[in-house]
C-alpha cells in the first residue's frame, strides 16, 4: 500500500507541475512574441522619426540656401545629416528626378533611378504626388528604411512636380537591439518559469501531497485498530471533506460487523 501511494504521489507531483509549466510555457511564448513585435514597431518608429526629421530639417535648409543664394552649401549640410550615426545616405532631387546634392553619389544631375532602381517607383510617385512615404527595402544587402519627403518650391523653377528630400538609414543597429531585447527577456522568462515551478512544487507537497500522505497513514492504521483516527493536520478543503467521509463509512462498517456479531450470538 505504501509502495502504491508513493508511486501515486510521484506521478500526481510530475502532472500537476507538468501541467503548470506547459501553461506557464505557452502563456510566455505568447507573451514573448507580443512583446518582440512591440518592440520592433517601436524601434521602427523610432528610425522613421529620425528619418523624418531629417527630410524636414533638409527641406528647410534647401529653400533658406537656395533662396539666399548659398547652393554650395548644400553639400556640407548633407554630408552634416549623413554623419549622424545610422544615417547611409542623405540626398536631395529636383522634379525632374536628378540629384541636387547626395553625400556618396558626386556625380550631379544623375537621375536618382539609376542609382536604387529598386526606388524607381517610389521616387516618381512622390514626384507626382506629393505624398511622404517610408519604405523599409535591402540596399546592398542591407536592411534600411528609406524616407521620401516631397516638397513644392519655385526655386526650382516652373517644372511640375516636387522636389524630394531623402534619408537611408540603416535597420541592422535597430534589429539588433530587438534581438537583445528578446533575448534578455526569454532568460528573464525561462529564470521566472523554473522559479514558479519550484514554488508551485512545494505548494503542491504542502496542501495536497502531505495531507494525502497523512490520510493514507491513518487509513492503514485504521486497519490495524479497526477505528479511524482522523488527522488533526488535515487542511479545511476536500481532503479533509475525503477524510471525514472516510471516518463515516468506517464508523458505520464497525457498527454493521458489531451487529452481525451480536445477531450471530
Amino acid at each position: 500500500m505504501s509502495k502504491f501511494f508513493r508511486r501515486f504521489r510521484s506521478k500526481l507531483s510530475n502532472q500537476l507541475l507538468a501541467g503548470f509549466g506547459i501553461s506557464l510555457l505557452i502563456v510566455g511564448i505568447l507573451t514573448l512574441t507580443m512583446n518582440y513585435r512591440w518592440i520592433r514597431q517601436d524601434l521602427e518608429l523610432q528610425v522613421q522619426t529620425r528619418a523624418k526629421s531629417i527630410t524636414q530639417g533638409l527641406q528647410f535648409a534647401t529653400e533658406g540656401l537656395i533662396e539666399v543664394g548659398y547652393s554650395s552649401m548644400l553639400d556640407r549640410v548633407v554630408s552634416n545629416y549623413a554623419s549622424l550615426p545610422d544615417v547611409i545616405e542623405v540626398s536631395i532631387i529636383d522634379p525632374k528626378g536628378k540629384i541636387i546634392s547626395d553625400n556618396v553619389i558626386t556625380a550631379i544631375n544623375r537621375p536618382y533611378k539609376d542609382v536604387y532602381p529598386k526606388l524607381t517607383t517610389d521616387i516618381a510617385n512622390a514626384i507626382r504626388t506629393g505624398e511622404e512615404a517610408s519604405i523599409k527595402i535591402d540596399l546592398d544587402n542591407k536592411p534600411v528604411m528609406v524616407h521620401i519627403l516631397p516638397f513644392s518650391s519655385l526655386l526650382f523653377g516652373t517644372s511640375k512636380g516636387n522636389s524630394l528630400a531623402i534619408a537611408i538609414i540603416n535597420l541592422e543597429t535597430m534589429q539588433q537591439e530587438s534581438k537583445r531585447i528578446f533575448l534578455s527577456s526569454t532568460i528573464t522568462l525561462m529564470v521566472g518559469l523554473v522559479g514558479i515551478l519550484l514554488f508551485m512544487g512545494i505548494l503542491v507537497h504542502k496542501i495536497i501531497l502531505n495531507p494525502l500522505l497523512s490520510l493514507h497513514q491513518a487509513v492503514n492504521k485504521s486497519q490495524e485498530t479497526g477505528y479511524f483516527d482522523l488527522p488533526s493536520s488535515l487542511p479545511k478543503n476536500e481532503i479533509r471533506f475525503l477524510a471525514i467521509t472516510f471516518d463515516q463509512v468506517l464508523k458505520k462498517l464497525s457498527n454493521y460487523e458489531q451487529l452481525q456479531q451480536e445477531i450471530q450470538q
